[in-house]
């Protein structure tokens, strides 16, 4: 019976990768021996290490090499629950970053065939600039009007566009690629950056609730106005540069002017949340620190009234219109560049499915319609 060798760190981060104790994956048939794998007195047998390798993610060679394989990108920020740094990604997370990353490199080497310069505002900024005045500065750079009166996700689908109308690319999921049997956690990540020539991709978890999805997304827009030199410091910049976003963002989504002036005439937490969430779509937290930060409210008082709410569940389906699903997933400025593209004869059909994530013709043709108003019938 052939048997394989696989390094005890490789064989480590695989077994950590499929996210199982080993208390109940060792009351598996396939890795009941899991245990004596890891003490060395026994090698898994061939069609143990491929199903090792199916459960973790990862392609079988991963399993052969002397350590453990990191191929995520070097420039990506994470937003996070209390951004906590991440130490360990889930195969999810892995795979959504491989892709994002694909995507981004993709759109940069068009954009750079086509003629198309990087985002202006990209880089633009440091965390020694004033996080609320660079906010002010944005609002007039951009359509986000703060207090118009939206849905949750109408204000999400509002802010997405205004910033991809500045060149960065914006996609949003609760799901891998089309793959809705592989949620993604909130709990591990709320959204990310990548970076790349100050080209800029923004991730957000679908998973999370309306709010926060709001509120990761104009934090990770501050990432984006910071630019790839902000996130390659060491662990006090990193907290250096979570405080700067979260000012930048708390201030574009409710300007402190406006707090200041509501509160002068309610002068009520409780009241100050519920009319921060109706009018500007912002969470408790949002209204409670912004208080802070002006001297409205003490960091105490803050701290015990959020730890008496209640967390908001998720609101996010997998469900409805698969067209809409997929702009909403993929950005509107990716999903019409890619079929753009392809309307104009610059890339293969086969190409635009691979980007898109769609295999089926008929499927493809049909969103290039709905995108671009044209009986697009590509190749049968």
């Amino acid at each position: 019976m052939l048997r394989i060798d696989i390094a005890e760190p490789v064989l480590r981060w695989a077994i950590n990768r499929t996210q199982t104790p080993i208390e109940n994956l060792k009351n598996t048939q396939d890795f009941k021996l899991v245990e004596e794998w890891l003490s060395g007195t026994t090698r898994p047998t061939l069609r143990q290490a491929e199903k090792l390798a199916k459960k973790a993610g990862i392609p079988f060679g991963y399993l052969l090499l002397a350590e453990p394989v990191n191929d995520l990108p070097d420039m990506v920020d994470f937003r996070t629950v209390d951004s906590k740094r991440i130490s360990e990604l889930s195969p999810e997370l892995e795979d959504v970053i491989h892709l994002c990353q694909a995507r981004l490199n993709w759109y940069i080497d068009f954009a750079r065939e086509v003629g198309e310069t990087s985002p202006a505002l990209s880089g633009q900024y440091r965390i020694t600039d004033n996080s609320m005045q660079v906010a002010q500065s944005i609002l007039n750079e951009i359509d986000w009007y703060p207090g118009k009166r939206e849905s949750g996700r109408k204000r999400v689908l509002t802010l997405s566009d205004d910033i991809e109308k500045l060149g960065i690319l914006v996609m949003r999921s609760s799901v891998v690629g089309n793959d809705n049997s592989r949620k993604l956690s909130m709990e591990e990540f709320r959204g990310f950056t990548l970076m790349e020539d100050h080209f800029s991709l923004i991730f957000i978890n679908g998973a999370d609730y309306k709010v926060g999805q709001l509120f990761s997304l104009a934090h990770e827009f501050g990432h984006v106005l910071l630019g790839a030199p902000g996130l390659s410091g060491g662990r006090n910049e990193h907290r250096e540069i979570e405080r700067w976003c979260n000012q930048f963002a708390a201030e574009l989504l409710l300007p402190e002017c406006e707090i200041i002036t509501k509160w002068r005439e309610i002068g009520d937490v409780e009241a100050m949340i519920e009319w921060g969430y109706q009018n500007y779509g912002v969470s408790a937290d949002t209204v409670a620190w912004k208080l802070v930060d002006t001297n409205l409210l003490s960091r105490d008082r803050a701290v015990e009234f959020l730890r008496a709410l209640p967390r908001m569940p998720s609101t996010e389906t997998t469900g409805g219109n698969f067209y809409n699903n997929t702009c909403s997933r993929l950005g509107h400025r990716f999903t019409e560049t890619v079929t753009g593209a392809l309307v104009d004869g610059l890339i293969s059909q086969q190409e635009a499915s691979r980007q898109l994530g769609i295999s089926k013709t008929q499927t493809l043709n049909e969103l290039v319609r709905r995108i671009h108003e044209v009986d697009y019938q590509g190749v049968a």
